[in-house]
């Protein structure tokens, strides 16, 4: 009996090793998933949009800046190694744009809607940590009512 106890408890601990790690994970994304280069489908309130990735620091820095314009239905998706507050400023950019800033889980935890290239130096940052940053055409969040808490689906 002692021997059999033993193994059943020895696959009880395992199994429940086994859980504990799974659920650790269990509302991340897996960013491997994400393409290291050109255009990536993502859906923010139904509506299909193709973003740039930027992971790499150089990426990560420019951004949209220098750029003329950024065609309807398409944005940069800001993909960074571990959740934190970033701030993001409008230095060279030519245009304004909404930006979201996505927990983990996928879900926006803050919006900064038009923001206009004549605000730099200033910066916009959310008070939630954030894995991810999206920026999209100004007006987006007005024109398909975009709150915090919906759920960006990455594909």
């Amino acid at each position: 009996m002692t021997r059999a106890f033993l193994w059943f408890a020895g696959l009880i601990l395992l199994f429940g090793a086994i859980a504990a790690y799974q659920l650790q994970y269990f509302n991340t994304f897996d960013t491997s998933v994400l393409p290291k280069a050109g255009l990536y489908r993502i859906t923010l309130a139904e509506v299909p949009l193709q973003v740039t990735i930027a992971r790499t620091p150089p990426e990560l820095q420019k951004g949209l800046s220098g750029t003329r314009s950024l065609p309807q239905g398409q944005g940069i998706l800001f993909v960074f190694p571990k959740a934190d507050i970033y701030p993001f400023w409008m230095k060279d950019m030519q245009y304004p744009i909404d930006i979201f800033w996505i927990g983990e889980d996928g879900r926006i935890v803050y919006i900064a809607e038009r923001v206009s290239p004549d605000s730099y130096p200033a910066t916009y940052k959310s008070t939630t940590p954030a894995l991810y940053v999206l920026e999209l055409n100004a007006g987006f969040t007005e024109a398909h009512n975009v709150q915090e808490g919906y759920i960006v689906h990455f594909q």
